[in-house]
């Protein structure tokens, strides 16, 4: 009788066990499922700030492209501005060359 009392103690507590491992199994199971969905999400934000970073790059060249531009149109911009100043001056000299003349 004491020996059926520990048997039935025993199949209790391994059912127990059981029981727990069970619900430890599935807990686990909940976990890495919830781990890949991270992982998935993280991976397309990864992708996202990879497509970011390229694009950002892009726009730099660009900037640095169109400040070379600028730059090379100013500098053409003073070369014409000191080409007509110049010829403005020309134009001056003549004009008092011929009021010298005229008198």
């Amino acid at each position: 009788c004491n020996n059926a009392a520990n048997l039935a103690l025993e199949l209790s507590r391994l059912c127990g066990e059981m029981q727990n491992n069970v619900h430890a199994s599935g807990v686990g199971a909940r976990l890495e499922l919830q781990l890949a969905e991270r992982e998935h999400v993280l991976g397309e934000r990864e992708q996202a700030l990879e497509k970011s970073e390229a694009r950002t790059s892009e726009l730099e060249k660009q900037l640095d492209a169109e400040r070379r531009s600028a730059a090379e149109r100013e500098r053409y911009a003073k070369m014409n501005v000191e080409h007509l100043e110049a010829r403005a001056a020309e134009a001056e000299q003549n004009v008092r060359q011929l009021r010298v003349e005229a008198e």
